[in-house]
This record gives C-alpha cells, sequence and structure tokens, in this order.
C-alpha cells in the first residue's frame, strides 16, 4: 500500500505539473466563492503520517449586508462514491489559522485552507487511475462543488 500512495503523489511531482482544477467563480447566496489560490498554485497532494492529504483553498467574499457562518458541517468532499472527511481553517486571520465555525463579515474575504485525507480505500481507488475529488460548500439546501483532478502513475 505504502508503494502505491507513494506512486501516486510522485505521478504530480516528477512532472510538470498538471492543473489540478479549472478555475471556479460562483456565487452561493450572498458569499463569492474562487478556487483561484489551487488553479495558480496547483498543490500536489501529500504524505502525512502514512496517510495522502489532498490540500484545497479557497477565497469567501462575503457581498451582503449581514454575517455569513462557515460551519464544519458546511464543507465536505467526496471522491466518486466514497464520502470524504474535509478539515478546513480560516487562513486570513494575522494571529493565525482559525478552526470553525468561522463568522465572515460583510465585505471581509476569508482564505479557506482545507485538507483532504484519503481513507485508504480512497487511496487504493486513486491509485488504480485517475480520478476527481469533490470538495463541496453548502448552505441552506444549494451547494457549490470543487474539483481536485488526482492523477495516478501508471
Amino acid at each position: 500500500m505504502r508503494l502505491l500512495m507513494l506512486a501516486l503523489l510522485l505521478s504530480g511531482a516528477c512532472a510538470t505539473p498538471a492543473p489540478r482544477a479549472g478555475y471556479v467563480l460562483a456565487r452561493l447566496d450572498h458569499l463569492v466563492v474562487s478556487n483561484s489560490p489551487v488553479v495558480i498554485d496547483r498543490p500536489p497532494p501529500a504524505l502525512r503520517q502514512g496517510r495522502i492529504e489532498v490540500p484545497y483553498v479557497l477565497l469567501l467574499l462575503n457581498k451582503g449586508q449581514e454575517p455569513w457562518t462557515l460551519s464544519p458541517a458546511s464543507v465536505d468532499a467526496k471522491m466518486e462514491y466514497l464520502p470524504l472527511e474535509a478539515r478546513c481553517q480560516g487562513l486570513s486571520d494575522p494571529a493565525g489559522p482559525r478552526e470553525l465555525p468561522l463568522d465572515i463579515a460583510p465585505g471581509m474575504v476569508l482564505r479557506l485552507g482545507c485538507v483532504v485525507p484519503l481513507s485508504d480505500e480512497a487511496a487504493r481507488l486513486a491509485t488504480a487511475g485517475d480520478r476527481v475529488i469533490k470538495l463541496r460548500l453548502s448552505a441552506d439546501n444549494r451547494a457549490l462543488e470543487f474539483d481536485y483532478f488526482l492523477t495516478a502513475d501508471r
């Protein structure tokens, strides 16, 4: 299993970085969301404590008149049929990362950093071929999905 995980990681590190995401700029109520940090930086997966972790960063802008609360239940992820955990933090505070829930004040821009650790089953699935991880941000029965293209070394 460890060899399969290393092959998956090295496939992104050895060649010219492939696009990890297509650019998305979308609205969820009065929240404008962009995945531009992932499109520009192309962050590769990382191996931490024997697990593959996939990074995803979003920019959120509150264009409304009221604060918008981002709760842990607002963010999840999946790969095909497998639900995945999404651990997210606010990265905009000069005092350091802040855990969810976070209030986004009107006019405020928040950099949201997420990590999606792959379960053993998801890692096996990813090493079998190219996969897409979907990070989902939801509110009031509506959701935005952001893709992360995971390529396997063959």
